[in-house]
This record gives C-alpha cells, sequence and structure tokens, in this order.
C-alpha cells in the first residue's frame, strides 16, 4: 500500500521549538533582570501550562497570553507590562526558524515520491506560518490544519489508516 498523505506537527517535529523557545525565553529574562535564568524558567513554565490549559477550557487566549510574562514576573519580584513582553516573546517565537536535522531531505523524499504533505498543528496562526515561511519549509505542503482556525486550541492527535 503505497502512502498517499502525511501530516506533520511543526513544533519538535520539523522546527526545534523547544531551541527558539529558550533563546526567546533567555533574551526576555536577561533584559528584564531576571537573574536566576533557572528559576525564570521554571517559574514561565508553570505559569504558562495555566495558561494553555485555561486557553483549552475555552477561556480567552488574547487576554492569557497577555498576563502570562506579568504573572511570572510578579513571581519572581519583577514589574512588567504582560502585553509589551508578550509581543517581544511573540517576535522571537515568529523568528524562530531553526530546523530539525534531516527535515529538508525527509520532505523532499516523500514529496518527490508523490505523497501529498499537509501540516496540523497547534498554535497561533501567524506564527505558525510565519515559521513556515522564514523556514524555507512552507512550499512543501499543499494545506494547513492550525488549532486557531479549527476552533481547537490543544494538542492535535491525527490517526490515518
Amino acid at each position: 500500500m503505497m502512502i498517499k498523505y502525511a501530516i506533520f506537527d511543526l513544533d519538535d517535529t520539523l522546527l526545534d521549538f523547544k531551541r527558539g523557545e529558550r533563546e526567546g525565553l533567555t533574551k526576555i529574562m536577561t533584559k528584564y533582570g531576571v537573574s536566576d535564568l533557572k528559576q525564570g524558567f521554571d517559574t514561565y513554565t508553570k505559569i504558562n501550562h495555566q495558561v494553555w490549559e485555561a486557553i483549552e477550557q475555552g477561556q480567552a487566549r488574547d487576554a492569557l497570553l497577555n498576563t502570562r510574562f506579568s504573572k511570572a514576573f510578579d513571581l519572581l519580584g519583577i514589574k512588567v507590562d504582560g502585553a509589551t513582553v508578550e509581543a517581544e516573546y511573540r517576535n522571537s517565537l515568529d523568528t524562530n526558524f531553526y530546523k530539525l536535522q534531516g527535515v529538508d531531505e525527509l520532505l523532499s523524499d516523500l514529496k518527490a515520491a508523490g505523497v501529498h504533505l499537509l501540516v496540523g498543528t497547534n498554535g497561533v496562526k501567524e506564527t505558525q506560518l510565519r515559521r513556515l515561511k522564514g523556514s524555507g519549509l512552507e512550499h512543501y505542503f499543499e494545506d494547513y490544519f492550525i488549532s486557531e482556525d479549527i476552533g481547537f486550541l490543544s494538542q492535535i492527535n491525527v490517526s490515518l489508516n
């Protein structure tokens, strides 16, 4: 049986989200005076997890994202404008074009074999599309299914038979 379609997630499947996230958080935390980066990462990770749980339960995404840094920094004893820091961080994520090793070769081989390539990913549509284009992977894919577009903000799990 020949494979006709392949659906790929972006983050940590094709693109190195963890590297971009780490670099972005390091820049933000350094800029705003976090002296203990490990504590800063741990605090942010806890708050970020709570924010995404609330979003997945149907609460307003933008309002919550605009508070994650102010909440995390408050716990670190630093006052920031959450929306401003969120915009700075989002810009950093939008320009995270790091590809995982072997991605171009894999996608090229699949496309050459006639496999229809699709993206199925969660996250913010604008960020994901900008990352696809900036990484040079956009031309491999025929269509995109992004959680923000389809009204489902949690992990997308797809199984093809």
